[in-house]
């Protein structure tokens, strides 16, 4: 129950809700009144694309998704609110609709860390579009991804923030976005599944690397800004929890 309004008490109220700070201010009976808080909704949204098979030491970028989401939903699962999971690359590869209790938690964990994903590419605008064109009650949407493709789906953002709340989840590793000086290297594009060989030790190349990721995150920012959507970057190595906890500060 959350606290609503201070009215005048009438006869039947129960005494206990009296409030008698507000009473002895205008020497009239007031009652507290509250209200049962609505339920609210989750979606964690994920970006299973081959990007996000990198790792560093063995954890990669969609493991520590698996640990956002896992997050959101316990805490959904501790309020008595609905979660749900959609899983996208460049498809909507798995959606597990929003419900609540612990059975559905322990399934939807289970669900994920199970879940292998495929060779593919990223198409950021799907889940974008499914978010528009998808009969959901209001909700409050985690979209996690590495974000290193097509930012073009301003579109989308602009009719999904109408009806939901949606906050932008940034996951990278911090070598990634940084080139090391290490000669020739021989690089695997898990998305194209093309190996080219890359002169790290050439300053036009570290250049255009770096700029392609701030080019990015500028981009990503702007979209962000001019849409009311808070963003947060977290690297795999970084407490989960904090990220997330600093969204509601």
């Amino acid at each position: 129950m959350s606290f609503s309004e201070v009215r005048e008490y009438h006869f039947g109220d129960e005494v206990r809700t009296i409030d008698w700070n507000v009473t002895a201010r205008y020497n009239v009976p007031h009652v507290k009144i509250f209200e049962e808080e609505k339920e609210q909704h989750f979606l964690v949204i994920l970006d299973a694309s081959s990007s996000n098979l990198f790792s560093k030491n063995a954890f990669s970028k969609w493991e520590k998704q698996i640990e956002v989401a896992a997050m959101v939903a316990f805490t959904a699962w501790k309020k008595n609110n609905y979660f749900g999971i959609l899983i996208f690359s460049e498809s909507i590869e798995l959606y597990i609709p929003p419900l609540k209790g612990r059975q559905h938690f322990f399934s939807v964990i289970e669900t994920l860390v199970k879940y292998k994903p495929s060779i593919s590419k990223t198409r950021l605008d799907i889940p974008m579009q499914w978010l528009c064109e998808e009969k959901l009650s209001r909700s409050t949407v985690f979209f996690v991804s590495d974000f290193l493709s097509n930012l073009d789906f301003l579109a989308q953002i602009q009719r999904v923030v109408l009806k939901h709340r949606l906050f932008f989840t940034c996951v990278r590793h911090e070598e990634e976005e940084t080139l090391p000086d290490v000669g020739w290297v021989q690089f695997d594009n898990l998305e194209s599944e093309k190996k080219t060989w890359v002169n790290t030790s050439s300053r036009e190349t570290k250049a255009f690397y770096q700029d392609f990721f701030t080019n990015q995150d500028m981009q990503l920012e702007q979209i962000s800004k001019k849409n009311g959507v808070q963003l947060r970057k977290i690297f795999t190595n970084a407490a989960t929890f904090k990220t997330l906890n600093s969204y509601y500060k």
